[in-house]
Parts: C-alpha cells; structure tokens; sequence
C-alpha cells in the first residue's frame, strides 16, 4: 500500500497551480500602473480605495485577489491540515487585505514621500505636494486633485491654494470637473517631453515628473511604463 504522501498530486490542486500562474501573468502583464507590494510602498490603507482613478483596472484588480487566495488556498493543501471551510474563512480575508494593500498601493492618491523617503506634509507643516480625490458633494469624487509647491524645495504655507506658487493639476476620465476650467486633457501619453525632470517626489511605484517649459499644461505621473499627463487648472471652479 502506497503511504499517503506518495499518492499522486489531485487535479484539484494542478489546476489551482495553473489558475495561480494564469492570476499572476495577468496581475504583472496587463496594462497599467507597476504593482507595489507593502512594506517597499511604505503605505497604509488609505480612504481611496476602492475607487482607483489613476491605478490599477478591475481586470487587475481581481486577478490580484486571486492570485492571493489561491496562494493560501495552496498553503493549506500543502499543510494538509485544513478542510475546506477553514481554508476560506482564513484565505478570503487574507485574500481581501493584501488585495487592498496592493491596490492601494497602485494607486497615487495618498501620502506621497520625498526623495530621502521622508513623508510629505505632515499634519501642521507646508505644502510641497498633495494627491486627492475630490469632494463627493461636489460630484468630484472621481477626480484626483494634485496640489504641487513650486519649485518643490520652498514648501508653500497655510492658505496654499490662493498663493500663486501653488499649481494645481487634475485626472479625470469623465468630465466632472469643467474641461473647460483645464488648459489640457488628462490622460496616457507615450512618452515623457524631451525636458522632463524626475523630483524625486514618490508614492509607491508613482515618481512625478515635470518639464519646466509645461508647468501651466501639465505634469506627468509614471508607474512602470505608464505615463499620465494630469492637466494643469487653469481657472478655478468654486464648491461650496
């Protein structure tokens, strides 16, 4: 009689295998922002997930969940130890969380760091660089506002939107916030301009870049091969 750790792998798990590796060469491949794992990211969880605006597709997204559950799914075959049920009361939740946190990394709404990795505008210091969403009352919460100091050495103070060396920069794939208000549209570009400076300012996989002769067009933010331009405001529409 064969022991039990001689008998042949179950179909079961080869298939989880290949939907593991099928879940993973979508999460890395599929167009979009690079992937960043915590703790490289250095993020929390922040309030913009799950909206994404400039992050990863729902295609992604899902694969990454997956991948995750998949991953703890295996765990406990290897472990054998587990039945069914203790698998996916452990393994959804795990899934969820490391889903979140990658996503959320994905994404450059949140607290963004500077080059030395020290974390920009903690609470009661000046402006240097700020990524939002919108406010929902105003019908802006698929739009991501970039409040930037410039130049990015000489933080701006209290009051940083009314001071003139404050720019602000938006992304959006609707048209909630005026075009009209935008001296550009927002969206993917192939390529960074010839004069384009990296400021050393990240979060996650996300650097922004500026080209000095385009500040009152844009800036562009890059994860991997993905280069958004965000369009510069160029007049201010009001919310109350």
């Amino acid at each position: 009689m064969r022991s039990r750790d001689a008998q042949p792998v179950k179909r079961p798990v080869i298939l989880a295998v290949l939907a593991l590796a099928a879940a993973v060469f979508v999460a890395v491949s599929f167009q979009g922002p690079a992937l960043c794992l915590p703790p490289i990211c250095h993020l929390p969880v922040s309030p913009s997930w799950p909206f994404n605006p400039a992050g990863l597709s729902g295609v992604r997204i899902a694969a990454v969940f997956v991948a995750f559950f998949l991953m703890a799914v295996l765990l406990a075959v290897a472990l054998r130890r587990w039945t069914r049920w203790p698998t996916l009361l452990i393994g959804v939740p795990v899934a969820i969380l490391l889903s979140v946190l990658v996503v959320d990394g994905a994404s450059p709404i949140g607290r963004w760091y500077a080059a030395d990795g020290t974390p920009l505008n903690p609470d009661g210091h000046p402006l240097v660089l700020s990524v939002e969403l919108g406010s929902g009352h105003c019908g802006w919460q698929h739009v991501a506002f970039l409040a930037l100091a410039w130049p990015p050495d000489r933080p701006v103070p209290g009051g940083f939107m009314s001071d003139p060396r404050t720019k602000s920069y938006v992304w959006q794939t609707t048209s909630a916030y005026p075009p009209s208000s935008l001296a550009t549209t927002p969206g993917v570009v192939a390529r960074l301009p010839a004069d384009a400076e990296d400021t050393g300012l990240h979060r996650g996989t996300w650097k922004l870049w500026v080209s000095p002769a385009q500040l009152t067009t844009g800036v562009f933010l890059t994860s991997g091969d993905t280069i958004e331009h965000w369009a510069f405001i160029s007049r201010f529409v009001g919310c109350a």
